[in-house]
C-alpha cells in the first residue's frame, strides 16, 4: 500500500521510519528526468531525517559497528513524501520527491 505522507507529519513519521527500519539494508537510488534512474549504493539505514526550514531531508545509510563505509544524502526543497507498505505493514520502500527527481530507498529484505 502507498500512503502519501502530509508535510506537518514529515518529522515525526521520519523518525518513527528510522526506528523501525534501522540497521535493514537499502538500495538507495536518484530517479532524475534529466538522467534516469542511477543507483547510489547499497547499505543498512542508520537515519532519515527532516529540517523543517528548507523542506530538506537528509539520509543516512552505514554500519553503526564503527566501520568507515557511509552514504549520505541531502535532499533539498522536498515536495512529497511517499511510504509503500505490504499487505503485513513492513515497510518496502520511501520515496521522496523533489520536482525533477526522486529519491527512492527499497529495502532489500
Amino acid at each position: 500500500m502507498l500512503k502519501s505522507i502530509p508535510v506537518e507529519e514529515w518529522a515525526e513519521s521520519l523518525q518513527e521510519f528510522s526506528r523501525r527500519n534501522a540497521g535493514r539494508r537499502v538500495l538507495l537510488e536518484v530517479d532524475d528526468s534529466d538522467f534516469g534512474i542511477q543507483p547510489q549504493g547499497t547499505l543498512p539505514l542508520v537515519n532519515v531525517l527532516y529540517d523543517h526550514r528548507d523542506h530538506r531531508i537528509d539520509v543516512v545509510l552505514g554500519r553503526r559497528d564503527g566501520a568507515t563505509a557511509r552514504l549520505s544524502r541531502s535532499i533539498p526543497a522536498t515536495a512529497t513524501v511517499e511510504l509503500l507498505t505490504d499487505r503485513e505493514g513492513c515497510d518496502r520502500a520511501l520515496c521522496i520527491g523533489q520536482r525533477r527527481q526522486q529519491t527512492l530507498l527499497l529495502f532489500l529484505e
